[in-house]
């Protein structure tokens, strides 16, 4: 709803009338089914499972390295190594 929202009027004359969310939902309710309201999310869903999927894969190895450095598992990392864990 939020991307058809974004671009309606694109490409026709000016002067049309806009939706609100709520037409704007039924409007792609009524012209595309249920399906149209979930569609694009596929490719959303996929995006952010590889996002998230590297992301705690790059801080956990960075994490694990600096554990090493200081000396083991049980030892508490400094705040310096959090941030930079983090970032990554």
């Amino acid at each position: 709803i939020k991307v058809r929202l974004q671009i309606q009027g694109e490409g026709t004359a000016t002067g049309s009338t806009k939706l609100g969310p709520l037409q704007m939902g039924r409007n792609i309710f009524l012209n595309d089914g249920l399906s149209g309201l979930f569609r694009g999310l596929t490719a959303s869903l996929l995006r952010q499972g590889v996002y998230s999927s590297v992301r705690f894969g790059v801080y956990d190895s960075i994490n694990s390295s600096f554990k090493e450095m200081n000396g083991g598992e049980s030892k508490e990392l400094p705040l310096w190594q959090k941030v930079v864990s983090g970032i990554a």
